[in-house]
């Protein structure tokens, strides 16, 4: 038998086998722990919001049921009465006078409103050009037209305003880096300081109760720099999408959960269950860092339960999208600046652009 404290272990081995020993103790008692309620999620939001100005969503990226769910809760009358804004990461704030009048249901050509998600920071290679969102965006639209003009529901674009035809190099493009703070920086000034509440909608890695420096981030999340200024205002939601390798196990406790509800989860099994650990793509540099364990009541309020890991679906984009070679060549010059190498023909094939390496 090897001793987790063995002379042996360098300091970074015995951190992560202390890691490792305490996720296997939480997953070990979690059956013994008190259950979640889940309730119904679009119930549970709206009553959220009779407490809280925001309300944030971390969301698995281009994941279908996901968009299904919001769209639900889009079309309630209590959401479209009671919350004016939603402020989300998909989109390019440079073009918000564009997402505006789309919204508003006036005339936008199709390449004018694709500037608003495919030219943000995190072009080539995020996921924003997947039917999710584009849909979500015009699902938006679609609600406001049987609604007076003062009470229709604006649509935030809040990734940092980036023009790509000024950026030449990395320097350039750094001074773009600070999203979560010009997220956070958007929702105070375009929602909170005019007394109004709003739905969040960003990747969960920027949203979190705790400050954790990770390889995906290292400044405080979105809702801790909101609530530099307005404290307490923030409630988090993660949407559930499988527990690793312990993903059967875990989710037959939760085979009788109805699709589409919300538990909270402090003093549950649920919350006891160690925060997934930020995952970085292959070949990244990344400064090493100590990784404290960390369980899911720590970081959020509620979980979304949408359905067993084996039913979901992330919708890729469209491979014809990248057709184009002109915007190929855009694409791969923007993956240069960013990575040092180009995309590769493959994942152009696939609709997921993606460099032959990271560094």
């Amino acid at each position: 038998m090897i001793s987790l404290c063995s002379a042996k272990f360098s300091s970074k081995h015995r951190t992560v086998s202390l890691v490792l020993w305490a996720y296997f103790l939480s997953i070990t008692f979690i059956f013994g722990q008190t259950d979640p309620v889940p309730q119904n999620g679009v119930d549970y939001i709206l009553e959220r919001f009779e407490t809280y100005e925001i309300v944030a969503i971390g969301e698995s990226h281009a994941l279908k049921e996901q968009y299904d769910f919001l769209n639900s809760l889009l079309d309630s009358r209590g959401f479209q009465m009671g919350v004016k804004n939603i402020v989300v990461e998909f989109g390019n704030s440079l073009y918000q006078p564009i997402l505006d009048d789309y919204i508003a249901g006036k005339p936008v050509t199709d390449s004018e409103l694709q500037k608003v998600w495919m030219n943000t920071t995190q072009s080539p290679v995020d996921p924003w050009s997947s039917s999710v969102y584009s849909e979500f965006i015009a699902h938006v639209r679609a609600i406001n037209q049987g609604l007076d003009t003062d009470d229709q529901i604006r649509l935030i674009a809040a990734d940092p305003p980036i023009d790509w035809s000024k950026v030449h190099d990395r320097e350039s493009y750094r001074a773009f880096s600070n999203r979560n703070a010009v997220f956070a920086s958007i929702v105070v000034e375009e929602v909170l300081k005019k007394g109004e509440k709003a739905l969040i909608i960003a990747g969960g890695a920027h949203l979190s109760k705790l400050f954790q420096p990770s390889p995906m981030s290292r400044t405080p999340s979105i809702n801790l720099q909101i609530e530099e200024t307005f404290p307490g205002s923030n409630y988090l939601i993660q949407v559930i999408t499988g527990f690793g390798k312990h993903t059967e196990r875990i989710e037959s406790k939760m085979d009788d959960y109805p699709t589409e509800t919300i538990a909270s989860i402090k003093d549950t099994w649920l919350g006891s269950i160690p925060a997934p650990v930020a995952i970085v793509p292959a070949g990244t540099v990344v400064e090493q860092r100590e990784v404290q364990p960390t369980l899911r009541e720590d970081m959020y309020d509620a979980m979304l339960f949408l359905g067993k890991l084996k039913d979901l679906h992330w919708l890729s984009a469209r491979p014809e999208i990248f057709a184009n070679d002109s915007l190929w060549k855009e694409l791969n010059r923007r993956s240069l600046i960013r990575f040092n190498h180009e995309l590769t023909d493959e994942s152009r094939t696939a609709g997921e652009p993606r460099p032959k390496a990271y560094r």
